[in-house]
């Protein structure tokens, strides 16, 4: 809000993670957020949604809506 008090707050679970990075962030017009990102490690969590390591580094897109439910950007 105006005085910097924090109105939410949405965070993705890294499960056994090393790292996670946020790297870029955008509002839409709508008012969806969306958040661009890697991890390392085992998997990283948004809501029920689970994301699988693969490699050194995997990427992550997550849109949070009005409803607050992530949804992951295929």
């Amino acid at each position: 809000d105006i005085n910097g008090n924090t109105l939410w707050a949405k965070s993705g679970t890294n499960n056994n993670v090393s790292s996670t990075w946020a790297y870029s962030v955008a509002i839409a017009a709508s008012g969806d957020i969306y958040v661009a990102g890697t991890f390392n490690g085992y998997s990283i969590s948004f809501g029920s949604t689970i994301l699988y390591n693969v490699g050194l580094y995997d990427i992550f897109i997550v849109k949070l809506c009005e409803i607050n439910q992530p949804t992951i950007i295929p």
